[in-house]
Order: C-alpha cells, then sequence, then structure tokens
C-alpha cells in the first residue's frame, strides 16, 4: 500500500495542517514543542500555537502532538489539548522542555 493511502487512513481522525517553509534540519523528539502557524483560508487571519510532540513521522516530514497553547482567533477549528498533526514546512520554531 503507497505510504500516502496509509497516512490518509492513520490521520483519519486528526487534522493535518501543511503550509509554508520551515526548517527541516532538525530532529525532533517526543515531549519537544514546536511553535507553528495555522491560517484560516477563509478569513486570512493566522495565530501562531504551541504543540506538544508525542510522535515524529521523518519520512513524511510530519509532528503529531497535542496542542499546548489555548487558540484566541481560531478557536472553533482547533481547541486547546487536541491532537493535531504538522507538516515540518508549518514550523517555525522548536523548544527542548528544559528552555521553557
Amino acid at each position: 500500500m503507497p505510504t500516502s493511502k496509509r497516512m490518509s487512513e492513520t490521520l483519519s481522525n486528526i487534522r493535518v495542517l501543511k503550509f509554508g517553509g520551515g526548517d527541516r534540519t532538525v530532529k525532533f523528539e517526543p515531549g519537544d514543542y514546536v511553535k507553528f502557524e495555522i491560517k484560516d483560508d477563509k478569513t486570512g487571519e493566522a495565530e501562531w500555537m504551541w504543540l506538544r510532540i508525542d510522535y515524529c513521522d521523518e519520512p513524511n516530514k510530519m509532528v503529531f502532538g497535542w496542542l499546548d497553547s489555548q487558540p484566541v482567533l481560531l478557536s472553533a477549528n482547533v481547541k486547546l489539548g487536541q491532537h493535531l498533526a504538522v507538516s515540518y514546512d508549518n514550523i517555525r520554531e522548536h523548544k527542548k522542555p528544559i528552555e521553557f
């Protein structure tokens, strides 16, 4: 089965966020935090949020984790604690837990 088909099946209950051009050289580990930008395609509004990583899919350039920020502008679309998949292209900052 092609990887993209497996990913579609695996991600059926997870919102996938893809866009932008982030740093692809960083190694992400469970427990790390990444800041990513999410945009509303209808309004053009954008918001920066933190995600606590629980899994990294290096071949597909995706991180999976729990939203660690309270959305303000996009609260109808995503919620604190929601499990998300974020493309590496969308990541703007990376921190270890001890850096907070």
